[in-house]
């Protein structure tokens, strides 16, 4: 059986500029501006379904807010 641990999903957010109303058009960062907020942090994981479900959930809930998703975890075998 493998059992997940040290599972973190990381949403990323890229913003590239802002509309300035002043001068009437859309102003560039010199270099993008980049937000990175944990949505989930779990220690322990023993069913990969449970971790297809999170992944699922946060990938789906990522892309609607124009943000991609970091995962990372860790895996054992267990007999």
């Amino acid at each position: 059986m493998i059992h997940y641990e040290n599972i973190k999903i990381i949403s990323i957010h890229e913003d590239d500029g802002y509309y300035n109303n002043k001068k009437k058009k859309y102003v560039y960062y010199k270099e993008p501006k980049i937000t990175k907020t944990t949505v989930f942090e779990d220690k322990h994981c023993y069913d990969l379904g449970e971790l297809y479900e999170n992944i699922k959930f946060f990938t789906e809930k990522a892309t609607t807010e124009g943000n991609k998703i970091e995962i990372s975890f860790n895996t054992l075998i267990e007999y």
